[in-house]
């Protein structure tokens, strides 16, 4: 079975959160489990198509904060109000 990445659109990316774990990754670091592309973090199982959110748009839309490059392994807590 041939494998096609759901999230082509990463190299124009760069960095994607994820909401299920509230962590930072590049997005060539996506893992595949059970044919789905997920989260970059062992621990995390994430979807990317619906869970990893852009890191740029994160910051820019309410976390400028955050770091350009967001730091491996770093919890990026969204608090939405």
């Amino acid at each position: 079975m041939k494998f096609i990445r759901m999230m082509d659109i990463s190299m124009e990316i760069g960095y994607l959160w994820c909401s299920s774990c509230e962590r930072a990754y590049h997005s060539n670091d996506t893992r595949v489990k059970n044919g789905m592309e997920v989260c970059a973090y062992e621990d995390c199982d994430g979807d990317t198509i619906l869970e990893a959110k852009d890191w740029g748009a994160v910051r820019n839309s309410r976390y400028p904060l955050f770091p350009e490059i967001p730091q491996t392994g770093q919890f990026y807590t969204i608090h939405d109000n």
